[in-house]
């Protein structure tokens, strides 16, 4: 249980266990109105603590000509969640980053992404450089196996308060490319306004 993100009280896992939310629709702000009834009544709050860890990052990666990308990849690729969004490969990301920088001529990207190869690859083909908070615990994950990255984390405290700052951050940007996953929901919800432009990759579901 976690005091680090509340909405009016209940933590995100009491929250959908007790107001049993479903993801039916495939477009954000469809699926941001799923939350509308719950977050009028009960809205989110990120805590001081988080936002104080989250500030120096949010100095030194974010401006107004940041793009925020998110993908999820490792186990969510190989385990394939029944009914969750599909996430993108590297190479399907790369022509909506390249044109949202030329777009509107933006300097940098900061990625929010556990998967290591889906980096390396935006690294070679992104115009601008990309940077992102280091988790090096999960460069062993194996990507042959239907293992899960949690098995890797030996602190998940810090963990968990990484991927907290990095949704913070994320939320600081004005544009975003992105998959449809909890990490970019949740980085939208915090927002509490939209972004200038945003580019969400539908896939459909895994089945």
């Amino acid at each position: 249980k976690s005091s680090n993100v509340t909405i009016d009280g209940w933590t995100i896992d009491e929250l959908w266990c007790n107001h049993n939310i479903v993801l039916r629709n495939s477009d954000m702000q469809n699926i941001l109105q799923e939350y509308n009834s719950v977050l009028q009544k009960h809205p989110i709050t990120v805590s001081d603590y988080i936002n104080k860890l989250s500030k120096p990052y949010v100095e030194k990666y974010i401006d107004d000509r940041t793009l925020g990308v998110f993908t999820r990849g490792t186990d969510y690729v190989s385990t394939k969640p029944y009914q969750h969004f599909v996430q993108p490969t590297a190479a399907q990301l790369i022509p909506p980053i390249i044109n949202m920088v030329e777009r509107y001529n933006l300097s940098r990207i900061f990625l929010v992404t556990e998967d290591c190869r889906i980096r390396e690859e935006l690294e070679e083909a992104s115009p601008v450089p990309i940077y992102c908070i280091e988790q090096p615990e999960f460069k062993a994950y194996d990507y042959s196996s239907r293992s899960y990255v949690n098995d890797l984390i030996t602190d998940k405290r810090v963990t968990n308060e990484n991927y907290l700052i990095k949704c913070v951050c994320l939320s600081k940007c004005n544009y975003i490319v992105s998959s449809i996953a909890s990490g970019s929901i949740f980085a939208n919800l915090i927002k509490g306004e939209s972004y200038i432009d945003s580019i969400y990759l539908n896939l459909g579901k895994y089945t």
